[in-house]
């Protein structure tokens, strides 16, 4: 029996040990394989994310050795597969198309990775989501195509939609106060999406519906695109100034628009780009190699490229957590910081570059796997598991196993190594952006990140970085265009002369008075003789000039006298701007002004020079006419010659005034090279050259007549006006000082590049030099005659010869003598010396005979005393009125009145 009983007990024993052998778990050959199909770009000019592979592997051993974190991972075992798309769409095709066909059922992806670029992206994730029905998700695609569902009803993305990097390109021109900005981006749906997002929120910031401190004008957001050559749109920013360049395009692309940028000079101090950050490490190295076949206008060194890239401004997705939680562990048990040891080890044994995006793609395959074992969890309680995926979307059990993994990876939502992990309704994460820039680094340069942007946060808000800040290329931030700025007279300028001319109108005044009383209270011959009717007319026509100077000072920018106060000028001024209430007053003043000041100075002008004109005319007329040698200054004439002049300022005046007056208006220089656009106010008009013209020129032929009559008359001194000379004299220095000074102060207020006060003050020392002349020429030497005790300006001796007007020839300075009248004259002087000395000898005869004692001259000469001597020169020939010419020592002549012989 024992034998039996042992014999039939091993039988069983070793069944039993079977049966545990089979049933205890065993190593990973044992668990289901899930396979991942990854498609990265690499080994192309366009993009590439080659860099991603090792944070990709390091993600599936970290899956599969977490069975303690997700019960997934006891019988399931996750494989990646790894094509390279090339960043080309159809290459991209071709590889998900092999990674399907020709693959056994349980062989098939049952999720994908990718891809890297959307160029690629897009057209996969369309056949992924709505022909294979699988579930795609991406660590670097970031265009704002892939957020629509009705395309792409299965794809997600651990890098943020490109459109939250539009909210940090606002963000960035609301802290730089930039309103003007150009796109510049290649022709690629990726980019144009990108574009139009830009445009709708660059509109909802600055459009219509703002306030006007936020409004812009049409032209302050250019849209410009390009497919293989920059040049078109790079020359239209150049036209237009556009500073700020937001830049959309690919590697390769970028390097030819930068190059033909430097070309155009459009990377200068005053220029900045801001361009996508996902470029290739060092990736202006290869400028030669790309440009080298575009001909040299387009090509450059890498030396001219680096000095362009300069301060380039970056942005793109920020790939890391917030800077407290470097150092927390996420969902996989491995914090940023642990994961960037592991992956920069790996990087550096594999040969790869260093990649912005390998945190995304690590927590793209843990979302995968999140959602790979929330949906086995829900699909065992139908009864069901992963093995029942089908690309064919065949319900079982009433149960979509493909919309299961959808609505699992909807769900998803972790900590990761690049921080939170979630996705929106359009499968795109909501993440952080960066904002980084390159610096000189010796010979090359580096990146610097300054800047971390919360989308759901910060909105339009920047903060830059502790101890970072924005460095710009010329030491200051740059514009956005040429900023326009009013040019007004700076106040020491608008003092300082307002000082010197209230110094010439007290001047003025002074010397009313002096000629006014000198006249009326206390009578001068001097002054009476000098036709001071006409000299109170030039002083009133220097003032009327000084007073229009004044104007001249005064812009729409100086304060006006109103009925408030002036703080409440001040507290309203924001409310007025926005009214342009302010802005028309303002006009409104400035239109005053210029009319009355024009009007001021046409008519000083005549009151002054004319009353100059007018007086010399006088002079010229005794000058020429003899009949009018002893006939008094008559004051009609001279109010005749200036009251055809003002009337025919008049009628140019209510003609300019009616037909086109002068309006406020501003001249804004077209070169804005510089930053600051200055616009200048000035005074115009329709006609303003024509009716400008006119008077200058009618002025003009004044004043050459005046000069000619004051040239012809300059030696001729007349009594009843004894200061004729120095009426001369003052019309050649007002001429000279206007001649000059007008000119001058035109090319000055013409030339933009001059500070406009040195316009204003050439033209108020011009206004107060010749009036101020033209006053102490006629007045100082009136001041030293009656100093002197004189009662005339005219010489007074005996040898002044006196002639009449008629023996004056025009163009002659002495008088002309007949040459025989001359020798006559000579003749009949010899015959009465005869006859004097014959009386002489006779009278010596006379006094021998009755005893008297001769008569001594003095000299030894024993001849008579003459009984009556010759006419005083101050006698009755003084005041005859006659014409005195100056010519100097006369022929010796006798003098008319000769000694009378003694009886």
């Amino acid at each position: 029996m024992l034998p039996s009983r042992v014999f039939g007990a091993r039988p069983l024993a070793i069944l039993l040990g079977v049966l545990l052998l089979c049933c205890a778990p065993t190593a990973s050959a044992e668990r289901t394989k899930l396979y991942i199909q990854a498609f990265v770009p690499y080994d192309n000019n366009v993009y590439e994310s080659e860099g991603v592979i090792p944070a990709a592997e390091i993600a599936i051993e970290h899956l599969n050795d977490a069975n303690k974190t997700l019960d997934l991972f006891n019988n399931y075992e996750l494989v990646l597969r790894i094509n390279n798309t090339m960043c080309n769409p159809s290459e991209g095709i071709w590889q998900l198309i092999q990674s399907v066909v020709g693959k056994e059922e349980d062989q098939q992806p049952i999720m994908f990775l990718g891809g890297g670029c959307s160029l690629v992206t897009e057209p996969l994730a369309a056949l992924t989501g709505r022909f294979y029905n699988a579930t795609q998700v991406s660590y670097g695609a970031s265009s704002p195509t892939l957020s629509r569902r009705q395309m792409f009803p299965s794809f997600y993305r651990t890098i943020p939609s490109e459109t939250q990097t539009n909210t940090l390109r606002l963000a960035l021109m609301k802290k730089c106060g930039w309103k003007r900005v150009a796109t510049l981006y290649e022709t690629e749906n990726v980019f144009s999406e990108t574009i139009t997002d830009f445009q709708d929120r660059y509109n909802a910031t600055y459009g219509t519906d703002q306030s006007s401190e936020d409004k812009v004008d049409n032209e302050d957001l250019i849209l410009r695109s390009f497919t293989e050559d920059p040049d078109i749109p790079l020359r239209q920013i150049m036209e237009k100034d556009f500073r700020i360049i937001f830049g959309w395009m690919y590697e390769d692309e970028a390097i030819k628009t930068i190059c033909q940028a430097i070309r155009k000079e459009l990377t200068m101090d005053r220029h900045v780009w801001v361009l996508p950050a996902w470029y290739s490490h060092k990736w202006w190295e290869r400028v030669e190699d790309v440009t080298k076949s575009l001909g040299k206008d387009m090509n450059c060194s890498i030396k001219e490229f680096v000095k362009a890239l300069n301060y380039t401004l970056y942005m793109d997705s920020y790939s890391k957590p917030d800077m407290d939680e470097l150092n927390v562990p996420g969902v996989s048990g491995y914090s940023y910081n642990d994961f960037y040891e592991q992956y920069s080890k790996r990087v550096d044994a594999s040969g790869v570059e260093n990649h912005t995006y390998a945190t995304y793609t690590y927590d793209a395959l843990w979302a995968m796997a999140l959602a790979l074992d929330r949906s086995e969890k829900q699909l065992n309680s139908k009864g069901l598991n992963l093995t029942h995926f089908s690309y064919s979307n065949i319900p079982i059990n009433n149960v979509s196993v493909p919309d299961v993994l959808n609505a699992s990876m909807a769900d998803v939502s972790f900590s990761g190594v690049s921080g939170k992990v979630s996705f929106d309704d359009a499968g795109s994460r909501n993440g952080l952006n960066a904002l980084y820039q390159l610096r000189p680094d010796g010979d090359s340069l580096k990146l610097v990140l300054i800047a971390v942007h919360n989308y759901t946060k910060d909105r339009l808000n920047l903060t830059l970085l502790p101890n970072e800040e924005i460095l710009w290329k010329g030491g200051t931030k740059p514009f956005d265009s040429s900023k326009p700025e009013f040019v007004y007279l700076s106040s020491a300028a608008i003092y300082a002369c307002d000082t010197l001319i209230t110094i010439g109108i007290l001047v003025a005044v002074a010397l009313l008075v002096f000629n006014e009383v000198s006249v009326y209270i206390k009578p001068h011959k001097l002054i009476t003789n000098s036709a001071p009717h006409t000299n109170t007319v030039v002083i009133l026509g220097c003032m009327l000039i000084l007073c229009a100077s004044y104007l001249l000072g005064i812009d729409s920018e100086t304060p006006s006298v109103d009925n408030y106060k002036l703080e409440d000028e001040f507290d309203d001024l924001t409310k007025e701007i926005e009214s342009g209430d302010r802005l028309d007053r303002r006009m409104n003043r400035y239109t005053w002004i210029c009319n009355v000041r024009t009007v001021l100075l046409i008519y000083g002008f005549t009151f002054s020079f004319g009353a100059l004109f007018a007086k010399t005319w006088q002079v010229y007329r005794v000058y020429t006419n003899q009949k009018l040698k002893n006939q008094p200054f008559k004051i009609w004439n001279f109010f005749l010659v200036l009251g055809i002049l003002l009337v025919l300022d008049t009628i140019l005046i209510i003609v300019w005034l009616a037909a086109d007056h002068l309006k406020y208006d501003i001249t804004e220089p077209q070169d804005s090279g510089n930053d600051i656009q200055k616009i200048y106010e000035h005074c115009n008009c329709q006609y303003f050259n024509y009716f400008v013209g006119t008077a200058y020129v009618y002025k003009g032929l004044l004043v050459v007549f005046g000069l000619f009559l004051a040239y012809e008359s300059r030696n001729i001194k007349y009594i009843f006006i004894n200061d004729s000379r120095y009426v001369s004299i003052s019309m050649y220095i007002v001429v000279i000082l206007v001649g000059i000074g007008a000119p001058l102060s035109l090319v000055l207020s013409l030339h933009r590049t001059i500070d406009v006060d040195a316009a204003y003050v050439v033209t108020i020392f011009t206004i107060l030099g010749a009036c101020l002349s033209c006053l102490l020429i006629l007045f100082i030497p009136k001041f030293v005659y009656m100093a002197l005790g004189k009662e005339t300006m005219v010489r007074e001796n005996s040898q002044d010869d006196v002639t009449t007007a008629g023996d004056v020839h025009l163009g002659r300075t002495g008088t002309t003598i007949d040459q025989s009248e001359l020798r006559t004259t000579e003749d009949e002087l010899t015959t009465i010396k005869g006859d004097i000395q014959q009386k002489n000898h006779e009278l010596h005869e006379l006094e021998a005979d009755l005893g008297v004692q001769p008569l001594s001259d003095g000299n030894g000469n024993n001849e008579p005393k003459s009984t009556s001597g010759n006419p005083s020169p101050n006698g009755s020939d003084k005041d005859s009125g006659v014409l005195v010419v100056d010519d100097g020592d006369p022929p010796a002549l006798m003098d008319q009145h000769q000694q009378e012989k003694p009886e």
